[in-house]
């Protein structure tokens, strides 16, 4: 038995993902403070059971994220000059390669976004030749560049979306109101002339009908020296899904030799231009949003590094969905009687009667407020039976590296419920030091 998991699978995926953004909750964490044993060289996040629960415990700050804030997105192509582009074809695959002999249409260069921001599909290639006109102007008829390429206009990209959604290996998706609704299901835009044949009467032919499952596509053609030297679109036509031109119907067209081979190419059955991300096989989807120093009043730390950025599904606040904007991850106390002598950030503090080991994330010396992780490593959370133990109030707690000690007055949860939701995405970065005047836009590519 043969079967294949199509395009379409992984696009109505990456659809699904998208639309949840408007019913689910998702936000997106900074984590881990800690340092990577190479912080240089990152490892590869691991899909398992106990990596999730140690991604949890290394969480600082969460984010809601929006349906404004995501966007499906293709891998830049820039217009680029003396490039042979590769053009759509309805019928890409390994027995009819692409110019640049992709077997896919949608791993195929036919697509462009010129120098304005405006995208493109290219129509013909010119039978393969190098591209040195780049497509402008925004007509909903192909528009034909001074090297003989045809390209089909689908949208622009305004100052907001090259702001929020445009990266160097990334660009967003978007419809076009006005293209879509002039697209034509089933159109024909070119026919490519592969042979001209021979034995033809000469003379120009006006008008001669596309056959198929669609209706009234007609063509010109010009036939020289017995041989078919131009085809030219008379009317695209509509509703085809399959194509042909016969010859032989003509009786002015008399077959003395070896006939033509014409291949009518077909648009998308909604048409070009009617939905972009099928037709350009989106199977990618843009997550993105900007951190502003102590966002959250103080959620997101500041003169602290991460390493670790992710996205969390529908997790619970105190028992119920999440619905801030912002929330900390961290575990806190509030520490009094600690003297002149501040807990430094990175260190170990350890209780004395609890025993209660934790990594230092951020403190407060005004207010007394101190935010730690406790993971489950020996001296980083773990202490020598291999148990977590929990800070107490009246706890004696002092910093191995400040030597600061101070009593425990208070003991706070983190705003996010450990271990509640699902986390669907983790990236491990090299160390990414934050401070109270920058910002960090994050921008997270998921692929389907």
């Amino acid at each position: 038995m043969s079967a294949i998991v199509t395009n379409k699978f992984r696009q109505s995926n990456a659809k699904n993902f998208y639309d949840s953004f408007g019913s689910d909750k998702y936000y997106l964490f900074l984590g881990r403070s800690e340092a990577w044993d190479d912080d240089n060289s990152p490892p590869i996040p691991k899909d398992s059971i106990v990596s999730e629960t140690k991604q949890y415990r290394d969480m600082i700050a969460a984010k809601h994220i929006s349906s404004a804030d995501v966007s499906y997105v293709l891998p830049r192509r820039n217009w680029t000059t003396n490039t042979i582009y590769d053009m759509y074809h309805h019928n890409v695959s390994a027995t009819s390669p692409s110019t640049s002999g992709e077997t896919n249409l949608w791993d195929s260069t036919f697509y462009v976004m010129n120098q304005n921001y405006n995208v493109y599909i290219c129509i013909s290639n010119n039978y393969g030749v190098v591209s040195t006109a780049e497509p402008t102007g925004t007509s909903n008829n192909i528009i034909t560049t001074g090297d003989g390429y045809k390209w089909k206009y689908l949208y622009t990209l305004s100052t907001a979306d090259v702001q929020k959604f445009l990266s160097l290996d990334f660009i967003p998706v978007l419809q076009n109101t006005s293209v879509a609704a002039a697209a034509t299901p089933g159109s024909i835009d070119f026919i490519k002339l592969i042979s001209g044949g021979s034995g033809y009467v000469n003379g120009t032919y006006t008008a001669v009908t596309i056959h198929g499952d669609g209706n009234s596509g007609t063509v010109d053609i010009v036939i020289t020296s017995g041989s078919i030297s131009s085809v030219v679109i008379n009317n695209v036509g509509t509703g085809y899904t399959f194509a042909s031109i016969d010859l032989t119907t003509y009786e002015d067209i008399t077959i003395t030799t070896v006939n033509a081979n014409l291949d009518p190419i077909i648009s998308p059955t909604t048409g070009h231009g009617a939905d972009n991300n099928k037709e350009l096989g989106g199977v990618f989807v843009m997550v993105n949003t900007t951190l502003s120093g102590i966002e959250g009043s103080g959620d997101f730390l500041v003169n602290q590094d991460f390493r670790q950025v992710g996205l969390i599904k529908n997790p619970e606040s105190s028992g119920v969905a999440a619905t801030a904007s912002t929330l900390s991850c961290l575990k806190s106390l509030v520490v009094v009687g600690f003297g002149v002598t501040d807990f430094v950030i990175d260190e170990i503090i350890t209780g004395s009667a609890t025993g209660g080991i934790g990594y230092v994330a951020d403190f407060d010396s005004g207010t007394g407020v101190l935010k730690y992780i406790q993971q489950s490593e020996t001296g980083y959370g773990l202490d020598t039976d291999g148990d977590i133990d929990t800070f107490s109030i009246f706890d004696t707690i002092t910093g191995a590296t400040s030597t600061a000690s101070g009593t425990v007055s208070s003991v706070s949860p983190p705003e996010i419920d450990l271990y509640s939701g699902d986390i669907i995405y983790v990236e491990n970065r090299m160390p990414i030091p934050r401070a109270t005047d920058q910002q960090e836009n994050i921008k997270l590519i998921v692929e389907f």
